[in-house]
């Protein structure tokens, strides 16, 4: 919701240009939150989830995922598109897809040259699926494009990376898991999977081997 209103952009404009130049360009150049399409990459665990979670709001769902049946689109209530179609429709696109060969290098300059003038680029998934020269090269070309990015490869960033100088980068320490007291959620979900287990009720979340090749 912040990328579409471009808050990001805007609180630096603030710091170097000022109240009114802020606002002006965030209500101006960016379209806020109302059927916005915003591009999901990824519908597994967590791309489901987010996919739930922006239900909330007036957004139209692109989702690219190859393993993705329709049946299940139309369960989640998305719009199965291609990447190329992500990328240059999407006011701003998340990256949830998984880790694997098939995916490393997948988000390149070719990609993400699609994206509009003032498009936001967010990626908690896996830094390995973006070329990161070519994610500077279209940060640079467009200066109004943005990037939230939790993971990079490798991590940290080199010294002196263009994502350190970059206005419109805006990087973190890989936090999007979990942080300090979160991590007792996951004693608190095997505790009650083993209570599940006991009591020969379904597990909430089991794992299949097969799963192992497209999970996040």
């Amino acid at each position: 919701m912040l990328a579409n209103k471009g808050a990001f952009l805007a609180r630096e404009r603030y710091k170097t240009e000022g109240y009114e130049a802020a606002g002006e360009f965030a209500h101006q150049m960016l379209p806020g939150t109302y059927h916005t399409k915003i591009g999901i990459l990824g519908a597994g665990a967590i791309g489901a989830l987010t996919i739930e979670l922006l239900k909330g709001y007036s957004v139209d769902i692109y989702v690219f995922d190859p393993f993705l049946s329709d049946a299940r689109a139309a369960e989640l209530g998305v719009t199965k598109c291609s990447l190329q179609e992500v990328f240059s429709q999407c006011q701003t696109i998340s990256n949830h897809m998984a880790n694997n060969a098939q995916t490393a290098g997948m988000l390149n300059y070719d990609v993400l040259s699609l994206m509009s003038d003032t498009a936001c680029f967010i990626n908690t998934g896996r830094g390995a699926q973006v070329v990161e020269a070519d994610l500077v090269r279209v940060l640079e070309e467009q200066p109004n494009r943005c990037a939230i990015l939790d993971v990079t490869y490798p991590e940290p960033v080199e010294e002196n990376h263009a994502f350190l100088r970059l206005p419109n980068v805006f990087l973190f320490p890989h936090i999007a898991g979990h942080a300090n007291e979160e991590a007792h959620m996951f004693a608190d979900c095997m505790i009650e999977q083993l209570r599940r287990y006991q009591n020969g009720l379904p597990l909430q979340y089991e794992v299949m081997p097969d799963m192992l090749k497209t999970m996040a």
